[in-house]
This record gives C-alpha cells, sequence and structure tokens, in this order.
C-alpha cells in the first residue's frame, strides 16, 4: 500500500519555509509517482503575487476541492491552498485523475474520513456530478453565485498542472423593458441535472423551481441560474420552454433560441408583456448579438442590460439600426475616417452626464459668420458626428468661439468617459433627428433608457436624467443649423411630453441651452 500525502506549504516572505501534511491511503501498486497541481480560471484580484487567484468565494462560504481516483478520494478546502493553488502529491503517475471545486458553508467541518458536506452538488458518485436533490426545489439554484464550480479529468505524471473549467453556463434572464410585475414570481423549468466529468457532457434531467422576488429589478434582471452545459459544443434546454407566474398570470417561455454553453455567460432576454413570449440570447460579454435600447455601454466598447461588476459605463443605448427607426438609415458614409466594429453602424448611445455649457457659441455684436457649409438643416437630419466636424470650417467673427464643440473635445476626460481607441465615433452633439428618436424614447412610459439612467442617478448622481420641462432655458443644443446662413440659429428641442407639436425649435447661439452628447458605435 503506498501512501498520498496531500500537503500544504506556509508561504513565508518569497519562499516555501516549511509544510504540513495529510497521511493518507492510496490503493496503488507501486510505481512512479508525481505533484498534482491544481488551479482554477483566474478571478478576483491576486493578494499574494500569484497570476491565477481563486474566483471571489461569496460571503458564508469556502472553496472546497476533491480529488477522486477509483476508490481513493481526498478533499481540502480554501485554508489549505497555497498561492491559491490546491497541491496533492505521491500521485502515482497514470492514475485517472477527477477533480471537482465548489462552495460549501464557511464553517463546514470534515469527519472522520476527512470529508466534507455536499452543498448544492452532490459529489458522491464522482466523476458524475448531480444536483443535490433537495436543492432542486426549495430555490436554492436561483440567483446564487455560490452555486459556481469547477472540474477537471487527467492521467496523472510526474509533475501535472491541471487548470480547471467551469461545467456550466452562467443564465441571467432579463426583461427588455422595465420589470413591471409588482409581486413575487415563481418560475420552474427543466434543465439538466447531471454532469460527466470524464466526458464533459450534460446528462439527465429535472425541474428547478423558484419563489420568491425579482433578482434585480432596477436593472431588469428576473432571476439567474447556473446551467449543466456540455464543454465540446452547444445544447438546448431539455423542456424547450419555462413556466413563470407574476402578479397571478402564469406564461409559458420558449427557449428555442436558447443555446446553451459551457464556460460562458448567456444573457437570455424576454418581454414578459407580449402575449407570447420567447427569448433573445446574447452570448458572453465579448461578443455579444445585438444591443438592445436601455443597454449600458461600457468604456472597452462592449454592452449589457446591467451592471457588469469592473466595467465602466458610460451611456446608454437609446436606438439601434434594427426596425425602421432613424438609426436604421444611418451609415458608415456618415462618419469619414470612423473604423466601425464590422465595418457597420450597430446604433446610437447617450452620454451619461450633461455638458455644463449655456452657449452654442460666444456672444458678440453684428453677424458670426456668413455660412454653415455642410451642416444639415433638416428636421430629421442624422449627421451630428458631420455636423460637428463641419461647424468649425465655417469661419467665426473675431473674437466668437464654438463653446459648445470646445468643450465637447475634452468631455472624455472631464466626465470619466472614455472610449476605445476604436469602434467608435467618440462623442458628438446629436443633429435634431438623433434627438428627435431619443426624445420618443425617453418619453414612453416604463422606457429603458431612463430606467437605466436612473440607476445610475441614485448611484451618488452617476448620470444625470434628462431635463422634461420646456421652459426656453431647458430646451437641449443639437448640431443642426437652420436654412438661414446664421450660427445664431440652431435647432433645438424640448423633452417635455406635454409639448407635442413645435417641440423643435430654433435659437441664437449665444442662447442659454442644455447639451447631452451622443456617440455613434
Amino acid at each position: 500500500m503506498k501512501k498520498l500525502f496531500l500537503y500544504v506549504m506556509l508561504v513565508l516572505g518569497a519562499g516555501l519555509s516549511s509544510c504540513t501534511t495529510k497521511d493518507l491511503d492510496w490503493e496503488s501498486s507501486g510505481g512512479n509517482s508525481g505533484t498534482v497541481e491544481v488551479e482554477l480560471p483566474e478571478g478576483g484580484t491576486p493578494t499574494d503575487g500569484t497570476s491565477a487567484p481563486f474566483p471571489k468565494t461569496p460571503e458564508g462560504y469556502q472553496l472546497r476541492c476533491i480529488l477522486v481516483s477509483g476508490e481513493n478520494r481526498y478533499e481540502m478546502v480554501e485554508s489549505e491552498s497555497v498561492n491559491n493553488k490546491f497541491y496533492f502529491t505521491d500521485v502515482p503517475v497514470g492514475a485517472e485523475l477527477y477533480v471537482w471545486a465548489d462552495f460549501i458553508e464557511a464553517d463546514a467541518e470534515p469527519d472522520e474520513n476527512g470529508r466534507y458536506a455536499d452543498l448544492y452538488y452532490d459529489t458522491q458518485s464522482m466523476p458524475t456530478i448531480a444536483y443535490v436533490a433537495g436543492r432542486m426545489t426549495d430555490g436554492s439554484l436561483f440567483n446564487n453565485d455560490a452555486c459556481d464550480a469547477f472540474y477537471g479529468h487527467v492521467a496523472a505524471g510526474e509533475g501535472t498542472v491541471l487548470t480547471l473549467k467551469r461545467p456550466f453556463a452562467k443564465v441571467t434572464y432579463s426583461n427588455e423593458d422595465a420589470i413591471a410585475v409588482s409581486g413575487n414570481i415563481e418560475v420552474s423549468y427543466e434543465v439538466f441535472n447531471r454532469f460527466d466529468i470524464q466526458s464533459g457532457t450534460p446528462d439527465g434531467t429535472g425541474t428547478i423551481s423558484y419563489a420568491g422576488g425579482v433578482a434585480d429589478r432596477a436593472n431588469r434582471v428576473w432571476f439567474s441560474n447556473y446551467l449543466f452545459a456540455s464543454a465540446s459544443g452547444s445544447s438546448a434546454l431539455p423542456g424547450g420552454a419555462i413556466s413563470m407566474t407574476a402578479d397571478g398570470v402564469t406564461k409559458s417561455i420558449e427557449t428555442a433560441n436558447m443555446v446553451l454553453e459551457a464556460d460562458k455567460t448567456v444573457n437570455a432576454h424576454f418581454n414578459w408583456a407580449d402575449a407570447g413570449i420567447s427569448i433573445t440570447v446574447d452570448v458572453g460579454f465579448s461578443d455579444p448579438d445585438a444591443p438592445r435600447v436601455g443597454d449600458y455601454y461600457y468604456s472597452d466598447g462592449t454592452w449589457a442590460n446591467y451592471l457588469v461588476p469592473g466595467k465602466t459605463p458610460v451611456g446608454v443605448v437609446f436606438a439601434t439600426v434594427e426596425g425602421d427607426g432613424a438609426a436604421a438609415a444611418d451609415d458608415v458614409a456618415n462618419y469619414e475616417g470612423v473604423t466601425f466594429e464590422d465595418g457597420v453602424v450597430h446604433g446610437w448611445v447617450v452620454s451619461l452626464k450633461e455638458m455644463s455649457t449655456p452657449q452654442f457659441i460666444t456672444n458678440t455684436a453684428g453677424s458670426a459668420l456668413t455660412g454653415v457649409a455642410g451642416v444639415g438643416t433638416a428636421e430629421d437630419d442624422i449627421k451630428g458626428y458631420a455636423n460637428c466636424k463641419a461647424w468649425p470650417d465655417n469661419v467665426l467673427a473675431e473674437g466668437v468661439e464654438y463653446v459648445a464643440l470646445n468643450q465637447l473635445s475634452t468631455y472624455a476626460e472631464d466626465f470619466d468617459a472614455p472610449l476605445p481607441e476604436s469602434g467608435t465615433s467618440g462623442w458628438y452633439i446629436p443633429a435634431i433627428g438623433q434627438l428627435t428618436a431619443l426624445r420618443t424614447v425617453y418619453g414612453a412610459e416604463n422606457n429603458a433608457v431612463k430606467n437605466a439612467l436612473q440607476v445610475l442617478a441614485d448611484d451618488d448622481s452617476k448620470a444625470d436624467l434628462i431635463v422634461t420641462e420646456s421652459s426656453t432655458g431647458n430646451y437641449y443644443w443639437s448640431s443642426t443649423g437652420r436654412t438661414s446662413n446664421s450660427v445664431y440659429y440652431v435647432r433645438t428641442i424640448t423633452f417635455d411630453p406635454a409639448v407635442t407639436d413645435g417641440f423643435i425649435n430654433s435659437h441664437g447661439g449665444t442662447s442659454g441651452k442644455r447639451c447631452r452628447p451622443i456617440l455613434t458605435f
């Protein structure tokens, strides 16, 4: 009988000064042995100079790592890790190893065999993992980041490094508009309830259920789950539909469009108000299928319908090229020198903060300029970017400045709204047609743009709501001129919903008005 020594090295300064061991039985015929080093996908912030920190452990939990080979099973917990890794030593070379890591209660203690009680995942039949039966219906598999877990499979060598992977997709179910239901929700649907570590595939089905509050009403998130999925391809939900009850109404939500991939984040959207509900899906934040009105736009050029930890939101999508809205008529030809992702325009984003610019130009006696060459003048003008490029080519009278354009040039720095080096137009003053599109969206009941801005406005004023009063000083500058050849006549707009006719106006460029930049991506 050979021994497996599972050891813990204590780190002092930059070196390893001592170690402790656990004497564990290992059934083996003898032969060469080696060390297995287990690491998890990166997450969180390293605290000890290592390059592979553990994912953040939820409060009230600890991370557990299990190694199984044949009849042999050994367990460690996070406090026994070294440099954010688990080490198993004296493992026979060639032994087939199955590893599982999950979260258990922080105060869990091992039994006489060194084993910890399972919490969310049944590990007693490894390499098969299953949801703990009672957890499938008690709601604990919903809205719970402690359901995160990791797996790996390898034949031991003399020195083996095994990086674990997630066996499931994290699925977040969101509403496309603000969540209007007032009470709790009830959810149930069929999922894969087992996962085979050896093949990396899900197996078996069962129903999970939840009754309780909406996960995140402010960000339109109904609920979320970690769902077993294939590591070698994609898989659909086995049941084909989700049963959901809210405010006494039960609906079946079709999931035919939802495909799961292991180790992926899936953002599933549906609209509860629709008579027949089906899901559309974005897979991952780095390459979502399409932006939607109300999505947050981030400084790295990505977007999502909720606030992503670690990312900086700089605006909110208010129009996309899908459908027949004004943005559908936009084209890359309107953005000379700009390179867009995939070579196409995707939509328009309104900034989180207003510019503090009361004037379009500084005051001066007499005419400021003699023409508005290159500047749009029509009420349906959507070429705000081109307008902002054209205005400076129209020479102003001596001593006169384009106040709004000058402030626009430092907007990203002044309001902490940086953008990626490519893929966007950069910030510009919108044309009157673009402001009209924003007005239409913003005036809708329970509109997603206002709701998204409200979340950040309530968080230490990180966003400004659009002013909806119609007094003269509360009109918004556009970059569109009027048919007159003077900069003293710039088109403006009010967001007051009570003004249904004549909401587009024009004012002298020296008047005090509001200004809200946008960008195209």
